[in-house]
């Protein structure tokens, strides 16, 4: 799963609205929009903002459940 769709579950999770999780990140909303959107990718400080704001690890924002598929391009590509 994509960092930004996460982002987007994470947010929705809570009912808040991309200025509500901007204001609690402390990031503008159109920088949210743009990372939920593919337009713009998740910064280091956005990241740790996620961690800390939704109470998640690095592990689940980066969800593994592409993993199976990225396995089987390589095998592919063997």
């Amino acid at each position: 799963m994509k960092p930004y769709i996460n982002l987007k579950k994470l947010r929705e999770d809570r009912n808040w609205t991309q200025l509500q999780a901007a204001k609690e990140l402390g990031f503008c909303r159109s920088y949210i929009s743009a990372v939920e959107n593919r337009k713009q990718g998740v910064s280091t400080e956005m990241l740790n903002a996620i961690i800390r704001v939704f109470n998640v690890r690095y592990e689940d924002f980066y969800s593994h459940k592409q993993l199976p598929k990225y396995k089987r391009r390589v095998q592919e590509a063997s």
